[in-house]
């Protein structure tokens, strides 16, 4: 079927369940697309190429003889995981030199098996930032990964190999999770979809570096920051994906209830931060901000309020950030790259320009630098605490009863390679979402004139995912959304 790639994941649903697509062709359509443009991007970093195909045989045996449930509503679908979730029989390194051997136990994290049980075949893992925590997708193991629309960018981390491939039209949709940004950067940066959930509606079970065991004993104040989420080509499908994927576990014992998340899908008001500006970082450039203006009067021509509220409301949102994640890590960072010694930053830093030796990222040893010495020299944890549970209150009383607010997923369309070290904090967009724990979702509102994805966040009040999704839907149906890269055309 010519232009499949363009299809949504429900739109192919349908198709295999009319015959129109067999799931095998389907699967095998996207397995040829990845080895085409595999080599350009090294998104896709382990293959179950073999296990794919099997799998769907087996959809299209239950296609044919009618034994398929409806309750399998992505059947014969393939989609990619973030390397970071367990698979049986691959590797879940979190592209850490240390743990470059380890394979992921007999067990599929759950946010993944239930995409399994809706019928989804997994592809293949991809690629990440080393331990999940930079915004470019690079680590000793794998090796770095580029931008789908211009392989000298970055495609955003830390689920950077999933918005890759994704983007390239080799995957539909995939498994991704975010503790400052980290699906709404690489959806941001290449030109797709990414919804960054309410804080504890999808179980973290199987999600590198926590054992199903850890997730039991995972308790307040230590449960972390992070969530997962989906990502996909089109927001269309993030409803979808997302209604699959929450809710809880038996596990993660403090995934909260599906019950509390809302349904109700209408925009009632809308919020621009005016000229973003935080401490530390870049201002948005021109282009984001023209078109987070168009957007705003798409809104405001369908008859919605659209009010500027003032830009220093999130001012001081990497030391928000940081505090929250500080005091909920229930061990340093630099202990969860080896445990067993502490690094030594001069011999790390020496290694760096020789790729086969190097064991750690730029990133990575200078956030252990920064570690070390905040320590030392940084304001006490609870004042900015203090700070961000009233920022947070704030929010949510005007996002409360339909509110979304418009905002940068960053200051800037995808850098060039290394960029970002110039300005190493303007993940911080959407950081400080992480941080007050409030739903998100990253959409393409357009390219720029060189066919960059521009990307922007849309925000809600707590549980209000829904919402914010539908926001992104009318986004992409107005804006076009997801385009192929000008090489696919």
């Amino acid at each position: 079927m010519k232009d499949i790639y363009k299809l949504t994941a429900q739109e192919m649903t349908r198709h295999i369940q009319e015959k129109k697509i067999s799931s095998r062709e389907l699967v095998q359509s996207h397995i040829e697309m990845i080895e085409k443009v595999n080599p350009s991007l090294n998104a896709v970093v382990e293959k179950r190429y073999d296990q794919a195909l099997k799998e769907a045989d087996l959809a299209d045996q239950k296609i044919k003889s009618g034994a398929h449930s409806l309750k399998q509503s992505l059947l014969g679908v393939p989609f990619t995981v973030k390397e970071m979730f367990s698979l049986p029989g691959m590797h879940r390194t979190g592209g850490c030199y240390y743990d470059k051997a380890k394979m992921a136990t007999t067990e599929t994290a759950t946010v993944v098996q239930r995409l399994v049980d809706a019928g989804a075949i997994p592809l293949a893992t991809t690629n990440v930032s080393e331990q999940g925590f930079w915004f470019e997708s690079d680590n000793p193991v794998y090796g770095r990964t580029n931008n789908p629309y211009d392989f000298e960018r970055t495609c955003g981390g830390s689920s950077g190999g999933e918005g890759s491939i994704i983007g390239a039209g080799a995957s539909p949709f995939g498994v991704g999770s975010d503790i400052g940004g980290s699906i709404r950067i690489p959806a941001a940066f290449c030109g797709i979809a990414g919804h960054k959930p309410t804080n504890r509606t999808l179980p973290l079970t199987g999600h590198h570096p926590f054992s199903n065991q850890d997730m039991l004993k995972m308790k307040d104040p230590k449960y972390p920051v992070t969530t997962t989420g989906p990502l996909a080509r089109s927001a269309k499908d993030l409803p979808l994906l997302f209604e699959l994927m929450s809710g809880p576990d038996q596990i993660d014992q403090q995934t909260v209830s599906k019950d509390l998340i809302q349904k109700n899908k209408q925009i009632k008001k809308v919020y621009v931060l005016q000229s973003p500006s935080f401490a530390m970082t870049r201002s948005a450039d021109e282009e984001i901000e023209s078109k987070i203006k168009d957007v705003a009067d798409h809104f405001e021509n369908r008859k919605l309020p659209v009010t500027k509220i003032r830009s220093d409301i999130f001012h001081n949102a990497f030391e928000l950030w940081s505090a929250l994640v500080e005091a909920t890590e229930s061990t340093s960072f630099e202990s969860s790259l080896n445990p067993e010694q502490k690094v030594h930053l001069l011999h790390e830093y020496a290694r760096l320009p020789f790729a086969n030796f190097r064991r750690h990222t730029f990133p990575t040893l200078t956030t252990v630098l920064m570690e070390r010495l905040s320590k030392k020299f940084i304001q006490p944890q609870k004042d900015f605490l203090q700070e961000l549970e009233k920022i947070r209150n704030e929010l949510n009383a005007m996002l409360d009863d339909g509110g979304i607010l418009l905002m940068p997923a960053h200051s800037r369309v995808a850098p060039i390679h290394r960029q970002v070290y110039l300005s190493p904090f303007d993940f911080i967009y959407t950081g400080v979402i992480n941080a007050l724990g409030n739903p998100a979702t990253a959409i393409a509102a357009g390219y720029t004139i060189h066919g960059l994805p521009i990307g922007i966040q849309i925000v809600g009040s707590p549980f209000a995912d829904y919402l914010t999704m539908e926001a992104a839907v009318q986004v992409e149906t107005k804006f076009g959304g997801w385009q192929p890269p000008n090489w696919m055309v």
